[in-house]
């Protein structure tokens, strides 16, 4: 999903942590790792469920900002479907 949103295979992302992902759940996936080793992005195996991480640091991502614009409209328009399915149905889970 993110190589899709951003439109790209290889990514620059602002990596200065000293925090990260040790282990990931069952199903899911590590999507974009920095060159330091730490995992940026992480989404879960089916695509149908919109899940998605981010290690990085979007506000700080200047040249690449139009990209991480991608990311959060897609977040956006998820958001908004769900709600819709939400309004249409008695009880509405995750």
């Amino acid at each position: 999903l993110m190589r899709e949103l951003v439109n790209a295979e290889r990514y620059i992302a602002p990596s200065m942590h000293h925090q990260g992902v040790d282990r990931l759940g069952t199903e899911l996936v590590a999507t974009g790792i920095a060159e330091d080793g730490i995992i940026e992005f992480i989404e879960h195996r089916d695509r149908s469920r919109f899940i998605l991480g981010i290690q990085g640091h979007p506000e700080k991502a200047r040249l690449n900002l139009n990209k991480y614009n991608q990311v959060f409209a897609h977040f956006v328009t998820r958001c908004r479907e769900f709600s819709a399915l939400c309004a249409k149905e008695a009880s509405c889970q995750a």
